[in-house]
């Protein structure tokens, strides 16, 4: 078995307690928690680079842009549709194989965890479209009652 398909397990794994937590929310609680997340998961690459001292310039800020980015799709999810969190947590893992395993990224930010948190992202992602279309469902169901 390979370390990235037990990275990717254990991103899962990890992946479970938070979606467990959000599914006893009300769903715009539940946005504003995986909302939150998403800024957070950005954030921590910020962190790494800050760690590895790669402060200067460009790659610091494109860090600071991913959260600035993936922030405009919580914003959005709150502000337009709940399905625009899902769009951000389907991108992230882009942001991350394409910046922090084949791009420069890779030099500061361990690879278990490039596996873990695109695992982790796609989990959160399915999640989150699935649970606001189940909603939508479930309002259509109400109104053919009434």
């Amino acid at each position: 078995m390979s370390d990235a398909f037990v990275w990717a397990l254990v991103g899962c794994l990890g992946a479970a307690p938070l979606l467990m937590y959000v599914e006893q929310k009300p769903l715009p609680a539940a946005c504003r928690s995986l909302g939150w997340g998403l800024v957070v998961a950005a954030l921590v690459y910020v962190g790494f680079a800050l760690v590895a001292f790669e402060t200067a310039g460009a790659w610091l800020g494109l860090e600071m842009l991913g959260v600035i980015l993936y922030g405009i799709f919580f914003f959005l999810s709150l502000r337009s549709s709940y399905l625009w969190l899902s769009v951000g947590w389907a991108l992230h893992p882009c942001w991350d194989v394409m910046l922090h395993l084949w791009g420069g990224g890779h030099r500061f930010t361990p690879e278990w965890y490039v596996w873990s948190c695109v695992s982790f992202d796609v989990m959160v992602a399915i999640y989150w479209v699935r649970r606001v279309l189940r909603s939508h469902k479930d309002e259509d169901r109400g109104e053919q009652r009434q």
